[in-house]
């Protein structure tokens, strides 16, 4: 007479699928979520699109070769579904590429590089351009402590820490400069080389102000220029709390450590006069418009047609290790439209570890179901004997 109970075979066989289920979703479920609910906010053809990371802080040598294996892991992954679900027209990645690059040794850092090139491969593989020259303090130091020789390291493998670039086919202009170099009230190394290159910069946009067609410009820095906290970015930023690595948004930003100072901010944005500001370093997200009076200089501000807004756009950390949610952001440019932004975030590497956790507890317990059956079946051929 039957019991009105499962049979065995049936909970075990419920157990394996839950069990498959829940691996299914942590390796490739919650990425493919993570990439599905954030579109890119306009999908014109004529849109150049970009995806920005930053942060992605690849480990080296002081990490357990556990972390470093599970950390490196989860940001290719994140590269993968990201090149896979997108396929822009330029990855943009904004400093701190390595975790130890300011106090590596040259093997070191050429190791830790291949480990970036690695872990970022989907992304080059995908055909879009890749600008990664943007330098940040975890790879060449910070303001006094800047290192020349790792800054040249870095141009080596990464380009010039500062340059103005167009990419064929978008009237669209990124220049890159190197903050890092800026954030100190001395005189540091690089320093002047920066302050050099905007000089020249702002020199070549006066010769070409009568031009018919103006770019729109992106500004990408790793020190994001001057504001005192994050309570002005839009939502959900001024809700956050602070964490290990970032602070929350009603606390004070430090100049010269967490932020640009006024007199830098005001003079890299005076001889840009970017349309956006893209950095990074603070691995929390902000997207707010700079205000005009204290960022533009009088001349646009006497123009009969008053100027757009900068429009600054804060990148949160790419990399599991410096936030549970790690994210990115999407970006498309179609001038003389303003630009469109989409903040969006990885999968919590928290949700990931309990649904590894769940699984391997329902393994266990299917294993176990599986061995109570065998031990049953076993006393029961012993009373027949």
């Amino acid at each position: 007479m039957a019991s009105g109970r499962p049979s065995l075979s049936l909970v075990v066989c419920a157990l394996v699928l839950s069990c498959a289920t829940l691996v299914a979703w942590s390796e490739a479920g919650a990425f493919a979520w993570a990439v599905f609910v954030c579109p890119w906010p306009n999908i014109s053809p004529r849109n150049m699109r970009l995806l920005v990371i930053s942060d992605t802080h690849v480990l080296g040598r002081g990490r357990t070769a556990l972390d470093v294996w599970w950390t490196t892991r989860l940001l290719a992954k994140s590269a993968a579904w990201m090149g896979w679900a997108y396929h822009p027209d330029a990855v943009l990645i904004l400093g701190d590429h390595l975790d130890e690059g300011r106090t590596a040794t040259s093997a070191e850092w050429h190791s830790d590089v291949e480990a970036f090139r690695t872990a970022t491969k989907a992304l080059r593989n995908s055909g879009t351009t890749i600008l990664d020259g943007q330098s940040g303090n975890h790879d060449v130091g910070l303001g006094a402590s800047f290192d020349a020789r790792r800054v040249s390291w870095f141009e080596r493998d990464f380009g010039d820490v500062n340059r103005a670039r167009r990419i064929p086919g978008f009237r669209v202009e990124f220049v890159t400069v190197n903050s890092v170099a800026l954030v100190s009230d001395v005189d540091a190394p690089g320093a002047a080389e920066t302050r050099a290159f905007l000089d020249q910069y702002a020199a070549t946009r006066r010769l070409d102000a009568d031009a018919e067609e103006k770019p729109m410009v992106v500004l990408l820095t790793h020190i994001p220029l001057y504001r005192e906290n994050d309570m002005d970015c839009a939502a959900p930023r001024p809700r956050e709390r602070g964490h290990v690595t970032y602070v929350g948004a009603n606390v004070a930003l430090v100049p010269n450590v967490d932020v640009l100072s006024q007199s830098v901010s005001d003079f890299i944005v005076e001889r840009v006069r970017p349309d956006v500001a893209l950095a990074g370093h603070l691995h929390s997200q902000c997207v707010r418009e700079r205000g005009l009076s204290v960022d533009r200089t009088s001349e646009q501000l006497q123009s009969a047609t008053p100027p757009r807004p900068l429009l600054e756009v804060t990148v949160p950390a790419a990399s599991h290790r410096m936030r549970p949610d790690p994210g990115f952001v999407l970006l498309s440019l179609q001038p003389p439209q303003p630009p469109l932004v989409s903040v969006c975030h990885l999968p919590d590497e928290h949700r990931i570890f309990a649904s590894l956790v769940g699984a391997l507890f329902v393994a266990v317990a299917a294993l176990l179901a599986v061995c109570a059956r065998r031990f049953g079946s076993l006393r029961f051929y012993s009373k027949v004997d």
